[in-house]
């Protein structure tokens, strides 16, 4: 018989951090579908975790977003160390 549970003890969830500045990708879901690319202006929850206000780049809107599993944060140091 196959067991489906999960294992006992205690499961660390892997909580996505950002700041002010940094860019978030969201992967296209389909074939020949761009990622979606755009720059946190906002963290809402504690200590730079999701909810974030993003301006996306191809739209310019600003949004309150929850990302998925599906997105990543570039940090903005990363940025300016591989500009330098």
């Amino acid at each position: 018989m196959l067991n489906l549970s999960l294992p006992t003890g205690s499961l660390e969830e892997a909580t996505m951090h950002a700041r002010i500045g940094d860019q978030i990708r969201v992967r296209g879901h389909h074939l020949g579908e761009l990622d979606r690319c755009g720059e946190i202006t906002a963290t809402r929850g504690p200590d730079g975790s999701p909810p974030f206000m993003v301006r996306w780049d191809d739209s310019d809107h600003e949004v309150l977003f929850f990302p998925g599993t599906d997105a990543t944060v570039d940090s903005l140091a990363t940025h300016v160390r591989s500009d330098g």
